[in-house]
């Protein structure tokens, strides 16, 4: 190691590196001044190298933390020629394991586990968030942590704002600016729950609905794509803002008005769903399905209007919808029972000739 250099305690990557010159020397001996001031030996009888330079990597470096090391490397059979390094330091290791490379995103109102690994790091550490690529640093939590639970579990505040450039930052509290660990970055995405319509509620085509969701989990979501199923949760999704262009937008404001609510396919398996165009993880859907139903209006007959026994009437309706056939039927009294008068006709006729 040269001079006021770090070595990480319990890491596999520490080289010694040294130069040699002249022909009897075979093989060396290493050597570490250790954190009991003893030369400790940390492998015999490794060759010397080859055109003047030699080198060697421990396996797993001592788990200790201290300042002001040495490492001597010496004539394996002489133990006469010797030479030591430059005094380096042995700092803590600290590794972020979770979360890694693995992960493509959080979401804001849940909770989390950041996970760690580490050696001879003593008390505690610091734990840290940045929302932007080279950002500024906040705390994760105020309290620092202790160093040998590895493990927290952080309660993503609500009010946390969305990120596709987000990571985690670990340090040790006595000596942030050499040990520390950096995750990898991954998303903050949004939370939104969609509150109508949901839940067997009816939507009825051709009419204004109002749709609308939970937005406070949603920082730095101006605007959101909103979009409709009638064909179950698994989509295909239609942009309900504006059906000739998936990607018209809304504010995110809690509230949108779905004008002349598209009846071609009607059903009881129909979903909203809301979403960030900037990223597709942060959406909610309806909790359960609603319904899109069609409109019938009777035109004819109208109240007080009478009918002859064994003359034709016709009974004319308007429909919303796609709606392919109808019942007809009638009450003598005012709603109490009803009688059939066809079984099915086709809904498109709009009327029927009574007799």
């Amino acid at each position: 190691p040269t001079a006021g250099q770090n070595l990480f305690a319990g890491s596999n990557n520490a080289t010694v590196n040294w130069t040699y010159t002249g022909t009897k020397i075979t093989n060396v001996d290493i050597l570490l001044f250790n954190n009991t001031s003893q030369w400790q030996i940390v492998t015999t009888n490794i060759s010397v190298g080859s055109a003047g330079n030699g080198s060697y990597t421990w396996p797993v470096f001592p788990e200790f933390k201290n300042t002001n090391r040495q490492i001597r490397v010496r004539d394996n059979v002489t133990q006469n020629v010797t030479n030591d390094s430059a005094l380096f330091n042995v700092v803590g290791r600290l590794i972020i394991t979770q979360p890694n490379a693995s992960v493509s995103w959080w979401r804001v109102g849940d909770t989390r586990s950041i996970d760690w690994t580490q050696s001879a790091l003593g008390n505690v550490v610091h734990i840290q968030y940045a929302n932007t690529t080279g950002g500024s640093w906040y705390n994760v939590t105020d309290n620092l942590q202790n160093a040998s639970n590895g493990t927290y579990s952080w309660n993503i505040p609500d009010t946390l704002a969305v990120s596709n450039n987000f990571s985690i930052k670990l340090s040790d509290s006595t000596n942030p600016g050499v040990t520390y660990s950096t995750s990898p970055e991954i998303d903050i995405v949004a939370k939104f729950n969609i509150t109508a319509p949901e839940n067997g509620d009816v939507v009825r085509a051709g009419t204004n609905y109002d749709v609308t969701w939970n937005n406070t989990s949603s920082v730095g979501v101006a605007n959101i794509i909103l979009e409709y199923s009638t064909a179950g949760a698994s989509g295909p999704w239609t942009n309900l803002i504006n059906e000739s262009n998936a990607s018209a937008v809304t504010l995110n404001d809690g509230f949108y008005t779905w004008l002349g609510v598209n009846g071609s396919v009607l059903g009881s398996n129909c979903y909203v769903k809301v979403r960030d165009p900037a990223n597709a993880d942060g959406s909610n859907m309806s909790n359960s399905s609603f319904r899109i139903r069609g409109i019938i209006n009777v035109t004819n007959p109208q109240g007080g209007q009478s009918k002859q026994i064994n003359e034709y009437y016709l009974v004319n309706w308007t429909k919303v919808g796609n709606i392919s056939t109808v019942k007809i039927e009638y009450s003598p009294n005012n709603g109490s029972s009803w009688t059939v008068l066809s079984g099915i006709e086709n809904a498109s006729n709009l009327t029927y000739n009574w007799t």
